[in-house]
């Protein structure tokens, strides 16, 4: 009895149980910032860069194939430079590129070039000026006009990207009903070791009409869900439904 009666008083100790009050309090507070600082950046694209020969002055993050049309724009210090970009629930990754002017080339527009990190042995013999927007934190460094050039370390998709740069990913071509099954299957084995990517459904959207509504269907349910719900998941349910079936007539559309 007198062991249990020690413990209770110790417990009750108003001094102690302030103490674990402030534990307590500090705690919360240190997990709830933490939550405050991971929602903050999964919801924001920051991209920055320290880049070598490259002008002062204003840049541009556009879409990959269509330069002329600037998304954001920011100005480039002594190589230094930050895009910061809020997004909401709808957003989705997309290829994106970076230019500047540059009254040396033929367009007067130059940009930034990046190596192939994902090829090994062979990463420094291919560049390209595409990369990833992702949610989160991107870096970009090295020398723009000396090989290798760029090195991007972004979040997963530019992984992906780079990984199948070479595989025409989703491309089916005029091959064989047995070259397709095993083209087909090699596209599926890839989405299920990345069901994240947004990039592998674009890559098979834009090769769309080499594929029958069974194929689509089966391709679409490999995907995780927040990618199947997308914009562009939406894109491919809108055009397997305008889309007619073979030896049907086309449906009535308002243009």
């Amino acid at each position: 009895m007198t062991y249990i009666s020690v413990n209770t008083h110790v417990v009750s100790n108003p001094i102690w149980t302030h103490r674990m009050k402030i534990i307590n309090i500090l705690f919360s507070t240190f997990f709830f910032l933490i939550s405050c600082k991971e929602q903050k950046v999964s919801n924001e694209i920051i991209i920055e860069g320290q880049v070598k020969n490259m002008p002062d002055g204003k840049i541009y993050l556009t879409e990959a194939h269509y330069w002329q049309i600037p998304l954001d724009s920011t100005i480039c210090t002594n190589g230094h430079f930050v895009f910061k970009i809020k997004t909401d629930s709808s957003f989705v990754p997309y290829m994106a590129a970076i230019h500047f002017p540059d009254s040396s080339k033929p367009m007067k527009v130059g940009g930034l070039f990046f190596r192939n990190y994902m090829l090994k042995a062979d990463s420094l013999k291919y560049s390209g000026e595409g990369f990833y927007i992702e949610k989160g934190y991107t870096r970009i460094e090295g020398d723009n006009q000396k090989k290798p050039y760029l090195r991007v370390f972004a979040v997963k998709e530019t992984d992906v990207m780079y990984k199948t740069q070479f595989t025409d990913f989703g491309w089916l071509g005029n091959i064989d009903a047995k070259q397709q099954l095993q083209r087909i299957g090699f596209f599926k084995t890839e989405i299920k070791k990345y069901p994240f990517s947004y990039f592998l459904l674009q890559s098979i959207y834009d090769a769309k009409e080499q594929y029958s509504e069974e194929e689509i269907n089966e391709i679409l349910s490999l995907f995780v869900s927040d990618v199947q719900k997308s914009k562009l998941g939406d894109r491919f349910r809108t055009y397997l439904t305008n889309r007619p079936d073979p030896n049907e007539p086309y449906p009535n559309l308002s243009l």
